[in-house]
């Protein structure tokens, strides 16, 4: 792996990571039931996810890490029920859907 902050393209990496598992954990969690798909909000969610998985295989991260930064994450934010409900979608989501996490 890198370390945060050994350069700017590394940094950008992991803000990338951050951000993208944090909009799809809460898009994940929400009461309108936004999966990933082909169309529409889904293809949207679907994107957000393979851009974070590109940059972590960017970073070195051979192993399915999302589930992992969405647990972590959300121990960082707010105990509100998108992001808990979210959490637990995201890590199914990753861990049965191959297609979506291989960039």
């Amino acid at each position: 792996g890198k370390n945060y902050e050994e350069d700017d393209d590394t940094v950008q990496s992991f803000r990338i990571i951050a951000d993208h598992v944090k909009t799809a954990t809460m898009i994940l969690g929400d009461e309108n039931g936004v999966k990933p798909s082909n169309l529409g909000q889904g293809y949207i969610l679907r994107r957000l996810i393979r851009r974070a998985v590109r940059h972590g295989l960017k970073l070195g991260i051979e192993e399915n890490f999302l589930g992992t930064v969405a647990a972590d994450l959300a121990l960082s934010l707010p105990r509100v029920p998108p992001i808990t409900w979210g959490v637990g979608m995201i890590h199914e989501l990753y861990l049965g859907d191959s297609a979506i996490t291989t960039a």
